[in-house]
């Protein structure tokens, strides 16, 4: 990335695929099936835990957690979980190999293998869904293996007992061991049990992005309306504390899911080490990557692993927008924050 890059998007005909089911869903799982046997006895003995630092990028929806990965994803010093490796879910090791072996340069003879594109992870996207074999990808796949969740959320007691911590911390380093550099993943999916990954991967670094307030819900209710057709249904996770909002109106529901996600995360964080914390505003990452990239690296030395700089600083365009409901979204996110903080 040189230069001035844009955050592009598709065409809207790509939001089909939020709508269908996945065309591909049994040949995967049978894919799955075959690489699994093979998994077991290729990582014996590989370690329970990763053994660099690992990223997980955490935020409100639409706050600037797609454009991060994109970017992480072409910073040489990190392995992302990418649209490729989403196929081997169950077989992370299996699959980081075969993506080592299709793209990378020293692996190959005369280009016999190559893949236009595949190179370098690209910055389109259509509400997080990337494409592209290189570019990221949610990896929810994984994360459903080891926690028993639909969608990013707060786990129940029952579910705490039969969630597998121990298995994600080692299937992150078969991955770790296949790819042969630190990790660096979305986390979404579990951004409200901060505790439960920080001590399964004692090595993990958060970064923790968050946008204007205002902007966010805006975007939020602008995706509602784009997957379902109607800003009245629900979209993306459900913080703890959201069920009290969701007879309110869609202002009020999007804005108590920004205030309570930040909210909640903010407060996770502040029990950690601070050495394991990072934190960005989507704009100013957009106006100035480098310093991003600096606290991220600065992190990882101090937990005594040592990466080179992105090459390729760059600027993104930001969507900021001035919603014409500016005032009422701000009124929400104040009604939003005074009733969860009083109990409703």
């Amino acid at each position: 990335m040189t230069g001035q890059s844009q955050m592009k998007k598709t065409d809207d005909s790509r939001l089909e695929t939020f709508r269908r089911p996945g065309a591909a869903e049994e040949f995967i799982a049978h894919l799955n099936t075959c690489f699994g046997m093979g998994e077991r006895a290729a990582t014996a003995g590989l370690g329970e835990a990763p053994e660099f630092p690992s990223l997980f990028v955490i935020g409100a929806p639409r706050s600037g957690t797609t454009v991060l990965m994109q970017w992480l994803a072409n910073w040489p010093a990190f392995g992302v979980p990418t649209n490729l490796l989403a196929r081997f879910h169950q077989a992370p090791y299996l699959g980081g190999l075969v993506q080592r072996l299709l793209t990378d340069q020293n692996l190959g003879y005369l280009d016999e293998l190559a893949i236009p594109g595949a190179d370098q992870a690209g910055f389109q996207s259509v509400i997080g869904k990337t494409a592209g074999i290189l570019s990221p990808h949610e990896f929810f796949y994984l994360w459903r293996r080891f926690f028993p969740l639909d969608r990013g959320r707060a786990l129940t007691d029952a579910e705490r007992k039969l969630a597998d911590p121990a298995g994600f911390a080692r299937a992150l380093r078969h991955l770790e061991a296949a790819l042969t550099k630190p990790l660096a993943m979305k986390a979404i999916i579990m951004q409200y049990e901060i505790a439960l990954i920080a001590a399964a991967v004692p090595k993990s670094v958060f970064l923790f992005t968050r946008r204007d307030e205002v902007g966010n819900c805006d975007s939020i209710l602008e995706s509602r309306k784009r997957v379902h057709g109607s800003a009245e249904e629900w979209f993306s996770v459900k913080p703890p504390g959201i069920d009290r909002f969701l007879t309110e109106s869609p202002v009020v529901q999007v804005a108590a899911q920004v205030a309570l996600t930040n909210d909640l995360i903010s407060g996770q964080l502040q029990r950690l080490d601070p050495a394991r914390v990072i934190q960005t505003d989507h704009e100013a990452f957009c106006d100035s990557p480098e310093s991003t990239a600096l606290s991220i690296v600065g992190s990882f030395s101090r937990l005594g692993c040592h990466i080179s700089p992105h090459p390729c600083p760059g600027t993104f365009v930001s969507n900021r927008r001035q919603p014409a409901n500016r005032e009422e979204l701000r009124e929400a996110l104040k009604f939003a924050r005074q009733h969860h903080d009083n109990g409703g």
